[in-house]
């Protein structure tokens, strides 16, 4: 009801994790509640407009800006802010929760489109597989799910005018004996 359920207003620069308080136990491996999706994969919501999980636990999706009506013994709010890439520094992020990475691979491909394109979620680079993105994200503000991601930012390396780049893959295809794209 109005009464029991609470308005919870997430700013402009934050994003709000849900903790349901009810469900199943999660699967095996998983450390985050997979939100229910229809066959489009559009998340399924309840009544008051929130994802839903039959997983009691940290949902792996997140509500963006907006006021919410969020029933307190249903859900457990945290409020987050965004993630930030300055200037002259890229952006790394290690998937938590996930399928395990393919034999012999040690970071994570991203998904793409048929043209080649990484396919973007809130300008997030998007795996099916745990471990370090072989995307970095470039200077701006990222909604990151801090339960899904491991955010960390490093010093952009700049090719002076004149000057060339090398970069070797530390990816090695053991079975086609050249480096793996």
């Amino acid at each position: 009801s109005a009464e029991t359920s609470k308005v919870t207003e997430v700013g402009t620069d934050q994003i709000c994790i849900l903790k349901q308080e009810s469900g199943d136990p999660l699967p095996e491996g998983r450390i985050l509640a997979p939100v229910q999706r229809q066959s489009d994969g559009a998340i399924i919501k309840n009544a008051m407009g929130l994802p839903e999980s039959q997983f009691k636990g940290e949902l792996d999706e997140y509500l963006g800006p907006g006021k919410y009506r969020i029933h307190p013994y249903m859900y457990k709010v945290k409020l987050v802010p965004w993630s930030q890439v300055g200037a002259g520094q890229v952006g790394v992020l290690t998937k938590l929760d996930s399928l395990p990475l393919p034999a012999g691979a040690f970071i994570a491909p991203v998904k793409r489109a048929q043209q080649g394109n990484v396919l973007l979620k809130d300008g997030i680079p998007q795996s099916e597989y745990k471990g370090i993105l072989e995307e970095v994200l470039k200077p701006g503000n990222y909604r990151v799910h801090p339960g899904l991601y491991k955010f960390e930012t490093v010093p952009a390396v700049k090719v002076e005018a004149g000057l060339v780049g090398v970069v070797t893959s530390a990816h090695w295809d053991a079975d086609a004996g050249w480096p793996a794209p």
